[in-house]
């Protein structure tokens, strides 16, 4: 039992764990978060079928065209939301010292909208055909993820994260206030343990 319970108290200690996740957007309107809206953004969704953000009320509807001032405060536990690219997500993550941004952000299981990238060329241009090879063979052989990856990496060697910043975070001094808990359910078993011996001892000695 004290090999058990040491085992998931120090998994706990590692890895608390998190509450309950926002899968769909209609989570965070039902929920107390504010929504930092900008105010392009607001009006390209406007032009799309893509209506959920109108139902947040006024009250809960906060101005925000600086991106990274948003970032900044949703990473300081503002209680607040807003809709942002992963990409994007990702590099102000990196810019500002995030080892996991994966346990910062809580990003949504749905898309809220997507949206793509052209290149338009003169009809009849002899460029089409060999800029769609290019780009074919830029996306199949992963040279987007790979300039992503390197750009991401950079940031994060020079944004205020160090090596020591993040030892320090992964671990830390197992001190006697850690395994308070168990000594506390130990005391219990003896008293507990102890007043059932005597009643064993009283009920046998009133039974003769």
């Amino acid at each position: 039992m004290s090999t058990v319970f040491q085992a998931f108290f120090t998994s706990y200690l590692v890895e608390p764990g998190y509450g309950k996740k926002f899968e769909t957007f209609d989570d965070l309107v039902h929920s107390s978060l504010v929504y930092g809206y900008n105010g392009v953004i607001e009006l390209l969704l406007g032009t799309t079928s893509a209506q959920n953000h109108s139902s947040f009320p006024n009250s809960r509807r906060q101005l925000c065209n600086d991106f990274v001032e948003c970032t900044r405060k949703i990473v300081n536990n503002a209680q607040m939301c807003t809709l942002s690219s992963p990409r994007f997500t990702k590099y102000l993550a990196s810019e500002m010292g995030i080892p996991d941004a994966s346990k910062t952000f809580c990003t949504l299981e749905e898309n809220v909208g997507s949206s793509g990238l052209i290149f338009v060329l003169h009809n009849g241009s002899p460029f089409l055909n060999r800029f769609n090879v290019l780009t074919r063979r830029s996306m199949e052989g992963g040279l987007l993820e790979r300039y992503f990856a390197q750009l991401i990496w950079i940031r994060s060697l020079r944004s205020k994260m160090t090596v020591g910043d993040m030892v320090e975070d992964l671990y830390f001094v197992f001190s006697l206030s850690h395994l308070s808990p168990a000594f506390c359910v130990l005391g219990f078993g003896y008293v507990l343990s102890s007043v059932a011996f005597l009643f064993e001892v009283l009920s046998k000695w009133f039974s003769k």
